[in-house]
């Protein structure tokens, strides 16, 4: 068994439970401009889907007010199936409004974001400043999954034994 070794886990490391601020700093929207115009097309949008591996963009106004989301589902359900042209759609006219957008707190658990995710039946979650309401991120559902898995390894390795086991190329 030389492909294993035996590692001691240190029982002193605390538990990591994450904040919806935390998860967005490890999320694909972190290092991107995930924003867009409410004035600008769709077309627009979706080059900037398949540019950045994406399937939502934040909608802002000309203020840089957050007033909705515009994702890979709207453009199915209101630009696809209506055969108009992307280009000629502004995305004010088909993004998912406000009331219908479900905000996260930064201070929110993973947990909290999971049931909020769920409850809604939404894939993307707006994460909003507390103070001056501004957005401060997007969080996807796989970013949750991932997250979430990520918690559940670190909660696996604490309950095992002293020791545990792991392919030479994972440490």
């Amino acid at each position: 068994m030389n492909f294993i070794r035996r590692i001691p886990f240190p029982f002193s490391q605390k538990m990591d439970f994450s904040t919806a601020k935390d998860i967005f700093k490890k999320s694909c929207y972190h290092k991107i401009n995930y924003k867009i115009n409410k004035n600008d097309n769709v077309q627009r949008a979706v080059v900037r889907f398949a540019a950045n591996d994406i399937s939502c963009l934040a909608v802002i106004d000309d203020d840089n007010r957050f007033i909705g989301l515009f994702s890979e589902r709207d453009f199915i359900k209101r630009v696809a199936s209506s055969e108009k042209e992307s280009a000629a759609i502004q995305i004010k006219e088909v993004c998912t409004r406000v009331p219908n957008i479900v905000i996260a707190k930064a201070t929110d658990s993973l947990d909290d974001c999971i049931r909020k995710i769920h409850m809604k039946n939404t894939r993307h979650l707006v994460l909003m400043d507390d103070l001056n309401q501004e957005i401060e991120g997007l969080i996807s559902i796989n970013d949750l999954f991932r997250e979430n898995k990520n918690r559940f390894v670190f909660c696996h390795k604490l309950n095992s034994p002293t020791f545990f086991y792991v392919h030479k190329n994972e440490y």
